[in-house]
């Protein structure tokens, strides 16, 4: 009898553990990426050792999606971090196989001193692949046939699994947010791959907290303005522009910015202030309306709710306005005795302009001062020409002295401003003159050497959804 009871219990817990060997592997869904314009066709991929291989290497490196990586295999990864501080590193996964599931997952915090920080503080990204192509001669038009486009790493997904391909290689993206109270120490923490039907594969990972913190991001001097276009956020989740959807999903994503040190709020005055270039155009975030006498009136209900919220989020140093020189001088407002909307070409020092601007600026600044916002507003232009900014400063210091202004520059535009311009970037190429800068530094005012960037990611509607290269995506002011 007992035996038969021995018997039966081996067999059940066989028949447990291979149903459990056969449970399925459930990776996270994810969109599918481009194909690849131009795969590695040189690269031995049969050289590759049989199963899932992987290592911890550095932030520092960009893979291709077809090339095996060059890279010596690590296991362990070890950083130094302030308290407050974010630390980054990257692991990579290639593999010959032909399809390999995957799953990862970190462990809790826990110091030499007994001290545990909660896994939570890690977050897990593979990297997502997307189209660019070669930067050539620069900004303008381009024909595409022209430029060699090529895959790049780009793209942080927020997944934890993933279904590694045949003769793939695949980053995964890790960071790490130490909390401000955290005790110093030396913290150890264990990286897992799980790999259906292969060996776990773990990773150490060692992070010594020194003694200091880092203040919280609102408090960086480093001055980080990111123009931010929530225009892209609507158009790409699909949902009604300025809908309790569209607000829910521009929180966490402005949240980022702002956790990132963004010091601006980026607003749009009117619609398309830098015309066409981009591929989510700027709408207004103010209702321009002519009324039937002649008057004007204007709806600042989203310019406020828009604004209230990044102030909320703790980007709250300044507000750019765009624009009052857009590109091509065409401004847009709904006139109520036509009862459509109308596009004007009105070019600064005309009747027109002034028509346009006087009254729009006369209420502009009676709101602002409600709101108690006058004192960090800033009236953007994005590379104007002097003729035209000429005019336009012109206007602006009889009607509203009080404004600040703020521009990208690449015309030496900034030497018309009769005031301390508190805050310019310039373009590669258009370097301040050298008494000018030095001016500049003596009076701790901003100033930036505005970066060529190129977006690739249609992830990164965070700032802005460009389709090409242009000199102010990313403005970093710099205080000297």
């Amino acid at each position: 009898m007992k035996l038969i009871i021995k018997i039966f219990l081996f067999c059940s817990l066989m028949l447990h553990f291979s149903c459990k060997k056969q449970k399925s592997f459930t990776v996270a869904t994810t969109y599918q990426e481009p194909k690849d314009p131009s795969p590695k066709t040189t690269e031995n991929w049969a050289a590759v050792p049989k199963g899932l291989q992987a290592s911890v290497t550095s932030t520092n490196n960009r893979f291709v999606r077809s090339e095996i990586p060059k890279i010596k295999q690590q296991t362990s990864f070890t950083a130094t971090a302030w308290k407050g501080e974010r630390i980054s590193t990257q692991l990579v996964l290639w593999s010959n196989d032909s399809l390999t599931n995957v799953k990862t997952r970190i462990s809790d915090f826990k110091s030499d001193t007994g001290e545990t920080l909660s896994k939570n503080i890690a977050s897990i990204n593979f990297v997502k692949y997307v189209i660019t192509d070669e930067f050539g001669n620069g900004c303008g038009y381009r024909k595409p046939e022209n430029y060699a486009s090529s895959l790049a790493a780009d793209i942080l997904e927020p997944i934890n699994s993933y279904a590694i391909k045949a003769k793939e290689t695949r980053p995964i993206w890790i960071t790490v947010d130490l909390p401000a109270n955290a005790k110093a120490g030396s913290y150890t923490s264990t990286f897992k791959i799980e790999i259906e039907g292969q060996k776990t594969k773990k990773f150490d990972f060692k992070i010594k907290v020194i003694d200091k913190v880092l203040p919280p991001a609102t408090d960086w001097k480093f001055h980080l303005d990111m123009w931010q276009n929530p225009f892209a956020v609507a158009r790409f989740h699909n949902v009604k522009l300025w809908s309790k959807e569209h607000w829910k999903l521009l929180k966490p994503i402005m949240k980022r910015l702002a956790n990132a040190g963004q010091k601006v709020i980026t607003v749009s005055l009117n619609k398309r202030p830098w015309g066409g270039q981009t591929f989510d155009q700027f709408e207004s975030m103010i209702e321009w309306k002519k009324k039937s006498d002649g008057s004007w009136s204007y709806n600042f209900s989203i310019f406020d709710k828009w604004v209230q919220m990044m102030l909320d989020l703790g980007v709250k140093n300044q507000i750019s306005c765009y624009s009052m020189v857009p590109w091509g001088n065409e401004f847009y407002y709904f006139d109520e005795a036509k009862n459509k909307e109308i596009k004007i070409k009105a070019a600064p020092g005309t009747k027109e302009y002034e028509d346009l601007w006087i009254p729009f600026l006369n209420q502009f600044k009676k709101h602002l001062e409600a709101k108690g916002w006058n004192k960090i507003i800033r009236i953007a232009m994005d590379e104007r020409g002097p003729k035209e900014m000429k005019a336009m400063l012109k206007l602006l210091n009889e009607y509203a002295p009080e404004f600040g202004v703020s521009f990208a520059d690449n015309h030496k535009s900034y030497k018309l401003y009769p005031n301390d311009l508190k805050d310019m970037s310039v373009a590669f190429g258009h370097p301040v003159d050298e008494e000018d800068l030095k001016k500049r530094k003596e009076k701790i005012y901003k100033y930036a050497l505005c970066l060529l960037y190129r977006q690739v990611s249609k992830h990164l509607y965070l700032f802005t959804s460009c389709r090409r290269c242009f000199y102010r995506l990313v403005h970093n002011c710099l205080k000297f």
